[in-house]
C-alpha cells in the first residue's frame, strides 16, 4: 500500500453530489445490475477485476478534506479488495440483491465503488452490483465502466477504447471549462399521426391480460419499486405520447409527481431532474472520461386537477425554462455544503433517465438479460424515479418515501385511466 496522495480539488458539481452524499445519506450514488448469461470461475474473475480497476484512475481515489476544500486523494488500496464473489442462495432473488445493493451507503471517506459478484451456476448465469460515488459516476460514466469489464470478461480488448485513450482518466474539473447555455427552441410540436388499432383477437387478448399483469408492478423491498413494460407495450405507449405531443418520460414524472402530492397531502411538488453536461462545454471533447457530468434542475409543480398530458406539458415547460437558465456555480466548498444542508430539508420527486442502453452494451448486448441502474434517494425525497430502455423494454426504478403510493397509482393510472384512453390495453 502506497501512501494516499492529492490528485485535484473537486469542481463545484462534483463538491455538490459528495456534500449531497454526506449529508443525505448516500442521496444519488448509483447502483447498476448486469445479468450476464455466462458463469465465470472465482480466481478468473478476481483477476478480471483488478486489471479492470487498474484501468480507470478514478477508481483508485477517495474523497477528503483540505481545509475548507473537498480534494480527490490516490487511496493506495488495492483494488481487489473492494469486489466480492458469492452463490446466489434459494431464498434470494436477483431483484431482492439490487434492493440490498442500494440500500448500503458507500462510506464517505472510503472507496467511491464497490463491485458485488453473485453466482447462479445452476442457470449459467451471473449477476454484476456496481455501485458508484456520484461525484465520480453519471450515464457515460457507468456505461463505459461495464462496458470494458464485459469486455475483459470475454477477451474483447482489441479497439475496445477507439482512438481515444483518455476515456478512461478521470475528467477534468469543469470549473476550468467555457460552458455553452442551452438554446431554448420555439414553435409548436408537431403531433405524431395516431390511429387506434383494430379489435384484438382472441388470442391477443390473452397476451395483452399477460402483459398487463407484469406491468402492475413488483415491490423489491428496502423502499424499491419496479414496473417493466414489454416491447409491444413501450410501443403502444410512446405512440400515445407522441400523439399529445409528450414523451414518455415527462407523463410518468407527471404521475409520480400527482401520487407524491396525494401521499403529502400538498399540491406542490419539488422535481429534481437529472440533466447531462458532457456537451455543454466548448471543450466538451475532454469530457469524454470518468466522472460526473450532470445538473440538477430544480422546478416545481402544481398538481392541481389537471390531467396526467396537462401536467407532464408543465413539467416539459419548466424544465426547459430551467436548462436554459441553469449555469454552473463557482462556489467555495463552504457554501456548496450549505445550500446543499438547505436543501436537504425539503422533499420533492427525484427523476433521472438513461435512454436506451443496448448501445452502449454493443457486441455484448446478446450476451446480457438485464442491464439497469438505480439512484440511491435522499431521505426525504418523496420519490426517485429511474427509467431504462434495454431490448426495448421499459424499466422503470422507483424507491423513495413516495414508492409506496406510486405503486399502488402508476399501473392502475396506465391501464385504466379515461384521460390516458388506456395506452397499454390498445397496445
Amino acid at each position: 500500500m502506497t501512501a494516499a496522495r492529492p490528485v485535484r480539488r473537486l469542481g463545484s458539481i462534483e463538491a455538490e453530489q459528495a456534500w449531497a452524499h454526506l449529508l443525505a445519506e448516500g442521496a444519488g450514488q448509483v447502483t447498476t445490475r448486469v445479468t450476464v448469461l455466462a458463469a465465470f470461475g472465482a480466481q478468473y474473475l478476481d483477476q478480471v477485476v483488478a486489471r479492470w480497476a487498474q484501468r480507470f484512475p478514478a477508481l483508485s481515489l477517495r474523497i477528503g478534506e483540505e481545509g475548507d476544500d473537498l480534494w480527490f486523494r490516490h487511496s493506495g488500496d488495492d483494488a481487489p479488495g473492494r469486489a466480492r464473489q458469492e452463490e446466489l442462495g434459494p431464498e434470494r432473488t436477483p431483484e431482492q440483491l439490487l434492493a440490498e445493493e442500494i440500500g448500503i451507503v458507500l462510506p464517505p471517506s472510503g472507496p467511491l465503488w464497490r463491485l458485488r459478484i453473485v453466482h447462479a451456476r445452476r442457470e449459467c448465469v451471473t449477476h454484476f452490483y456496481l455501485t458508484c460515488h456520484p461525484a465520480i459516476s453519471d450515464v457515460h460514466t457507468v456505461g463505459r465502466l461495464v462496458r470494458v469489464l464485459l469486455d475483459l470478461l470475454f477477451g474483447e480488448e482489441d479497439g475496445r477504447l477507439g482512438p481515444h485513450r483518455f476515456t478512461e482518466q478521470l475528467v477534468p474539473d469543469q470549473d476550468d471549462l467555457t460552458y455553452r447555455a442551452s438554446a431554448v427552441t420555439a414553435g409548436p410540436v408537431v403531433p405524431w399521426p395516431f390511429a387506434a388499432g383494430s379489435a384484438p383477437s382472441e388470442s391477443a387478448e390473452k397476451a395483452e391480460r399477460a402483459e398487463r399483469a407484469a406491468a402492475r408492478g413488483e415491490t423489491l423491498g428496502n423502499g424499491l419499486w419496479q414496473l417493466s413494460l414489454s416491447p409491444r407495450q413501450h410501443a403502444g405507449l410512446k405512440s400515445w405520447c407522441l400523439a399529445r405531443r409528450i414523451t414518455v418520460d415527462q407523463l410518468l414524472v407527471a404521475l409520480a409527481a400527482t401520487g407524491s402530492a396525494r401521499a403529502a397531502g400538498d399540491e406542490r411538488v419539488e422535481v429534481l431532474t437529472a440533466r447531462s453536461l458532457r456537451r455543454r462545454y466548448a471543450e466538451s471533447t475532454r469530457l469524454s472520461g470518468i466522472g460526473c457530468c450532470t445538473a440538477t434542475l430544480y422546478t416545481q409543480l402544481c398538481t392541481g386537477d389537471g390531467s396526467p398530458t396537462d401536467l407532464a406539458r408543465a413539467y416539459a415547460a419548466s424544465v426547459t425554462a430551467a436548462d436554459a437558465a441553469w449555469r454552473p456555480e463557482q462556489l467555495p466548498h463552504t457554501l456548496i455544503r450549505a445550500a446543499v444542508a438547505d436543501r436537504t430539508g425539503a422533499t420533492g420527486v427525484r427523476f433521472a433517465s438513461e435512454g436506451s442502453t443496448d448501445t452502449v452494451l454493443g457486441g455484448h448486448a446478446r450476451r446480457v438479460t438485464e442491464f439497469l441502474s438505480a439512484v440511491r434517494p435522499g431521505a426525504r425525497d418523496a420519490a426517485s424515479l429511474q427509467l431504462s430502455v434495454f431490448q426495448g423494454k421499459l424499466r422503470v426504478l422507483a424507491s423513495g418515501a413516495g414508492a409506496v403510493e406510486l405503486a399502488a397509482t402508476l399501473p392502475y393510472t396506465l391501464t385504466n385511466s379515461p384521460n390516458l384512453c388506456s395506452p397499454l390495453r390498445s397496445g
